[in-house]
């Protein structure tokens, strides 16, 4: 699945930070993330070549042709991933119970005391935390500027 961005939890004191999967970048919604490292935006286009070479058209081929050589471009580190996201689910949820209210959910791979601490500096809003289980880990109230 295409994720929008990776963003990296550092870690708070002894609690280990972690990757924060947002898929389709609603985290700025919730937190300012300016002081986060987007690993998605990390790639790095790269020129590479291939010798010349020969190759065959089946095994024992009598006549084997040559290739020439070439090069292309490839990019590396742009976190794209097959399958399921790792970590576990966590959900945030601002203005619970009413009309207006947001729920979104995110993959992470830290620690939930550490995504807490880090979000109690960052949020914008009053955000209710939900851990794996699916019970409300913490309240986070909006960051003092």
């Amino acid at each position: 699945m295409k994720v929008a961005h990776i963003w990296e939890i550092p870690d708070q004191l002894a609690m280990r930070g972690g990757d924060f999967y947002d898929t389709y970048g609603n985290l700025t919604f919730f937190a300012d993330t300016t002081t986060l490292v987007d690993k998605v935006s990390n790639g790095v286009d790269k020129d590479v070549t291939v010798k010349a070479h020969t190759a065959s058209r089946f095994m024992r081929d009598p006549a084997p042709y040559s290739v020439s050589a070439a090069g292309y471009k490839r990019s590396y580190g742009n976190g794209r991933r097959k399958g399921a996201l790792p970590g576990y689910e966590v959900v945030f949820v601002s203005d619970a119970g009413l009309p207006g209210e947001q729920r979104r959910s995110f993959q992470y791979t830290g620690t939930l005391s550490a995504l807490v601490a880090w979000l109690k500096d960052e949020a914008k809003m009053l955000v209710d935390v939900y851990g794996p289980s699916g019970s409300l880990t913490a309240s986070v109230p909006a960051a003092t500027p």
